[in-house]
């Protein structure tokens, strides 16, 4: 008896909490098939067994089918059925599964309705706090009819294929998901599987918000007006989602140039125009002068400030006498790094992916940073836009990082492209690096502005810009082609014609100096092959190739300190030399580099460097290993002209202690070449390039080698193609 009094009193507790949360339902004069009718007279809806619907939940329907332009519903075909589904499922219209289908046909002509559960979490959702569970019910049954009319909009119109939609969340990519992963820049969960599905429920919200329910009960319910009023202006779609909501608009006005959003008199200081108070207080509009592109040169300490990094500087009027808050801001993203990871695993998923990055926002001055500036030129309604982009960012974006292609630098151009009135030119590239970014922006034209990019650049120190001369695009997929005569210290009587072949994956000159962001103390090579075919009968055998796998050259590591003119290289390499019956060898460097003399902006140098080399020979079945040291000298003088056209020349020597044994091995290598542009093809050069090369080396792993090793120069001339 007792346990039959606990499930009676359990009972009655569960229905009157269901009373009180339910509470009381909105009243409707027509009867289901009455509503069901003018919902079928008015839209392509067809109610399936309308007798058993509640009342309020066709009439939801209704609400929802009238929130839409009348331009949406003419680009549905035939009726859509709609079915009702007794259980609950995570929202009113489905997740697309098994489970719980939205549409029974592929065609979306029969659309599932379930109950709904209370709505609570972060987000969207958190608007939906200040409604009641019937409320909330109204809202989920509204956004349903706003589902499946905007899937059909979608599949005629494509708006979510557009470019204006797809940079927001960077859909654009081609990935199965989006690039931002925050699932704060999404109305639902379900918009992060697809980008039509990102526009969908976007949608939902825009047409359905929560003060529509309220203020059309506020005239019979004067307790709606304390709820009205504790949802904040700044919770609300106009001022959370200014791009998407933006964007929206311009697709309705293609669509129906005649429909408006509705007026929401009695929302006091929430009109859709309205001014959004912590927005206007963190961005401050109206004292922006503008925007700057920020080179921060990198140090080189880590990889991924290898190329340098990039920085977005918002330039504001001098504070006002009424005390706004007008610093300057400075943007940038930054890796998201759990406090106990491990260093091996921190430096492969920088390198090679797995960590997130977030825009980071400072207030610190500039005036103390090494920087090159770049102005953006925008129109003044670019600039409100990149503000709000930047607002919106900083609480509900978050991009995967990787630093050969989505780096820090380049990251900004997604943070960018959507507040400009055009797609940035393509960057579908299995790399990205901040020259490469640093170019798209230049190149990119914005309305009555001839680029994107003002084509200026300046330090902080410098009293006025300075201007370098431009040399041509960033140095990637640089190929060579060349001949060469070389004739053989084992065969003094006899030379041979060479040709070469060269590819660069990446390859920046240390001296290049461009006004487009390279940085002439520095140069970069990586995935560079050359290769070496000797013509005589004997070309197969004699094939010479090199894949280095990084070449880089810093020759300022640390600008600040000037105590310090040690700059550094490291060097990774594999080759092959059928001359000299060298089978393979793999190869690394590591240098410090002391300029002894540099000229202007680094275009005339003279560096000697030195440091340790270890490597392992692999000949005719056998291996050694091999280790030492290294130093040299290289240097570069400005001819004439553009900075294309250069001397260059550089000798090396390194000294290997072989470790199978006392035995002492030796190169020593010199080069010289100059560089001159016969022609541009769209910014790029076509170099001809005469040089000297020689070599001379003890590791000569023929069973006939001479004694004094192997001794070989060669001249001859090359064409680095204009790629």
């Amino acid at each position: 008896m007792i346990l039959d009094a606990c499930r009676k009193i359990g009972l009655f507790l569960f229905c009157a909490a269901l009373i009180v949360g339910i509470g009381t339902p909105v009243s409707a004069d027509e009867s289901s098939p009455d509503i069901a009718a003018q919902i079928a007279a008015q839209f392509p809806l067809v109610i399936d067994e309308p007798r058993s619907w509640e009342p309020d939940d066709l009439l939801s329907l209704w609400h929802g089918a009238n929130a839409l332009p009348p331009g949406v519903w003419e680009h549905i075909e035939e009726p859509i059925t709609i079915e009702g589904i007794g259980r609950p499922c995570m929202s009113s219209m489905g997740r697309y599964s098994v489970r719980c289908p939205t549409f029974g046909d592929a065609g979306g002509y029969h659309f599932y309705i379930y109950d709904t559960p209370p709505l609570i979490g972060e987000g969207p959702v958190e608007s939906l706090r200040v409604l009641t569970r019937t409320e909330q019910r109204d809202v989920q049954l509204r956004r349903a009819i706003v589902h499946l009319a905007m899937v059909h909009v979608d599949r005629q119109l494509e708006w979510s294929q557009r470019w204006e939609w797809q940079s927001i969340n960077g859909w654009q990519t081609g990935d199965t998901t989006a690039l931002n992963r925050s699932p704060r820049g999404y109305s639902r969960y379900l918009g992060m599987d697809s980008a039509r599905l990102d526009l969908v429920t976007f949608a939902e919200e825009f047409f359905v918000r929560p003060e529509d329910l309220l203020l059309e009960g506020a005239d019979r319910d004067p307790s709606i007006a304390g709820r009205l009023a504790k949802l904040h202006v700044d919770d609300t779609l106009p001022c959370r989602q200014f791009t998407k909501r933006r964007v929206m608009l311009e697709f309705l006005r293609e669509l129906d140039d005649q429909w408006s959003t509705p007026e929401r008199s009695g929302f006091a200081g929430h009109q859709e125009e309205a001014r959004c108070p912590a927005f206007q207080q963190w961005a401050r509009p109206d004292l922006l002068e503008g925007f700057d592109v920020l080179l921060h040169e990198g140090t080189g300490e880590q990889v991924e400030s290898i190329f340098g990094y990039l920085l977005l500087h918002a330039r504001y009027a001098e504070q006002s006498t009424s005390g706004d808050d007008s610093r300057d801001r400075l943007f940038r993203f930054d890796m998201v790094v759990d406090d106990d990871i491990d260093v091996f695993t921190y430096a492969m998923r920088r390198t090679l992916g797995g960590l997130t990055a977030e825009l980071s926002v400072s207030e610190v001055g500039t005036e103390s940073m090494n920087l090159r500036r770049y102005e953006l030129q925008l129109t003044e309604e670019q600039k409100l836009r990149l503000l709000q982009r930047l607002w919106e960012a900083d609480q509900a974006l978050l991009y995967p990082y990787f630093f050969i292609r989505r780096n820090y630098s380049s990251l900004l151009l997604d943070l960018i492209e959507p507040v400009l009135d055009s797609p940035l030119s393509s960057r579908r590239r299995s790399s990205v690096t901040t020259p490469d970014v640093l170019q798209t922006l230049a190149r990119q034209s914005n309305g009555d502005h001839n680029t994107l990019l003002k084509m200026r650049s300046y330090t902080a120190d410098d009293d006025e810009p300075t201007i370098s001369r431009l040399i041509g695009p960033p140095g990637r997929h640089r190929v060579h082609l060349g001949t060469s005569w070389a004739p053989e210290r084992w065969a003094p009587n006899r030379g041979h014609a060479t040709v070469h072949g060269s590819y660069s994956y990446i390859y920046d000159r240390l001296g290049e100096p461009r006004r487009r962001g390279f940085l002439g103390e520095r140069g970069i090579r990586i995935l560079g092959l050359d290769t070496t075919v000797l013509l005589d009968e004997d070309a197969l055998r004699n094939i010479q190739a090199d894949l280095t796998v990084l070449d880089y050259a810093n020759l300022q590591r640390w600008r600040r300190d000037k105590t310090h003119r040690l700059g550094w290289g490291i060097s990774a390499r594999l080759s092959h030399d059928g001359r000299r019956d060298l089978w393979g060898a793999a190869a690394v460097d590591a240098s410090l580099m002391m300029p002894v003399w540099r000229g202007s902006e680094y275009a005339h140098h003279l560096v000697i460097h030195s440091g340790a080399t270890v490597r392992n020979d692999i000949y005719r079945g056998a291996s050694i290993p091999l280790a030492g040291a290294v130093g040299g000298l290289f240097g570069q003088v400005h001819l004439y002209g553009s900075y294309v056209n250069i001397l260059r020349f550089g000798a090396r020597t390194s000294q290997y202690i072989s470790a199978a044994g006392p035995a002492w091995e030796f190169d020593v290598r010199g080069h010289a070449s100059s560089r001159h542009a016969l022609l541009y093809l769209r910014e790029h050069p076509l170099v001809l390039s005469p040089y000297v090369e020689m070599l001379w080396t003890t590791r000569d792993y023929r069973e006939d080698a001479p004694p004094d090793g192997f001794q070989t120069w060669e001249t001859g001339a090359r064409m680095e193609l204009p790629f």
